[in-house]
C-alpha cells in the first residue's frame, strides 16, 4: 500500500497554492461577461496562440504518460491533422 507522510511545511505550501489560484480566479473572472468570453477569449486570440495552445494540449506529457498509445507515430499525424482541421475551421 502507498503511504504519503506530509509535513507541516508541505501542507503550508499547498494551502498558498491553493489559495493564490482561487484569488487569482476570483480576481480574473470578472473579465468574463459572457460565455463566448470564457470559452473563446472574446475571439480576440491570433491564429498561432490557437495552434499552440491546440499542439500543446494534444501532446502534453501528462496525455503522453497517461495514454502510451500516442507513441504511435500514425495517431500524432491523426491529432496534428485535427488541431490543423479545428484551426481552419475556427477561421471560417
Amino acid at each position: 500500500m502507498f503511504v504519503v507522510n506530509l509535513t507541516t511545511f508541505d501542507l503550508v505550501i499547498i494551502g498558498a497554492y491553493l489559495a493564490v489560484m482561487m484569488a487569482l480566479g476570483l480576481a480574473l473572472a470578472s473579465r468574463n461577461r459572457n460565455q463566448e468570453d470564457f470559452f473563446f477569449a472574446g475571439r480576440s486570440m491570433s491564429w498561432p496562440f490557437i495552434g499552440f495552445s491546440l499542439f500543446a494540449t494534444n501532446f502534453s506529457s501528462s496525455g503522453r504518460a497517461s495514454r502510451p498509445r500516442w507513441q504511435d507515430p500514425r495517431l500524432q499525424a491523426a491529432a496534428i491533422v485535427v488541431a490543423i482541421l479545428v484551426i481552419v475551421i475556427a477561421f471560417r
